[in-house]
């Protein structure tokens, strides 16, 4: 899909659209920055799959509300940014004292209670997870929004139930390319953070966990052995004669594939 204007995918979706006969794969994203870009990306990628995705959207910055309006959705996206829990709290941070940013701390930990309590049926959960990245990658020490961050993901991986998984939000900007993933004329203007160009690997970070609640996961891990398990052919080189091991330059990539594949088995491949 990278390869694809972003015209031409709201035209290729508007196809897709029409070919489903099956009920809809209903997605709600809640978020305090306007994210409504994402949309047809997301629906896009999951109907190419033969899933027919419908997205849509909560109120604007009405997180803990809406997570309870929507909690029957097939599956809630949350984009819960830190810039935006107090307006321009990016900036303002530090100059609040260590009173004010726990009240800020305890405030937000209280919606996240409220929302996991709102959702705890809701089938699937995907929530990113909050990071500071968009305005300190030039600090060179660790500030206060940084400081807010880890402590709410912190908080959030010591209580998230099994229906909820966390985004790693800094991955998907690493893949995209800080600059690209972040347009901030549109977001002082308009709350609209992120780039056409970060929605599209943002929505093929997260597609897997959706492409698994549809039972389109992947089951199995199928390998021709010789020559990628082990550099030889077992049958004619013999065991002594093949490469599979660390020890040795050739060997080592082979080691690298097989560890990789005993990390997949152990996450049920």
């Amino acid at each position: 899909m990278m390869e694809l204007k972003y015209t031409e995918v709201l035209k290729l979706n508007k196809e897709l659209e029409n070919n489903f006969t099956s009920s809809s794969y209903n997605i709600t994203v809640l978020s305090n920055i306007i994210v409504h870009q994402s949309k047809e990306i997301l629906e896009y990628l999951l109907r190419d799959e033969g899933i027919n995705a419908n997205v849509e959207f909560g109120d604007y910055d009405n997180i803990v509300q809406d997570s309870h309006k929507y909690k029957d959705s097939n599956t809630i996206i949350i984009f819960w940014e830190l810039s935006n829990i107090v307006d321009g709290l990016q900036f303002k941070i530090e100059l609040l004292n260590n009173d004010q940013l726990d009240e800020i701390f305890e405030k937000t930990k209280s919606e996240i209670d409220l929302v996991l309590k709102n959702l705890q049926k809701t089938s699937l959960v995907l929530i990113n997870k909050f990071t500071s990245l968009h305005f300190c990658s030039f600090d060179i020490r660790k500030n206060n929004l940084e400081v807010l961050a880890d402590q709410l993901n912190q908080y959030l991986e010591n209580r998230i139930p099994a229906n909820v998984r966390l985004v790693e939000l800094e991955k998907v900007i690493a893949n995209t390319g800080l600059d690209n993933s972040l347009d901030l004329r549109y977001y002082y203007s308009s709350k609209a953070l992120y780039t056409v160009d970060f929605f599209r690997k943002y929505s093929e970070y997260v597609k897997p966990y959706m492409m698994s609640a549809n039972g389109k996961s992947k089951k199995a891990l199928i390998f021709d052995c010789d020559n990628t398990l082990w550099k030889g052919i077992l049958g004619e080189d013999g065991y002594e004669n093949i490469e599979m091991s660390s020890i040795t330059k050739d060997g080592a990539v082979y080691a690298e594939i097989q560890a990789l594949a005993l990390a997949l088995n152990k996450q049920g491949i």
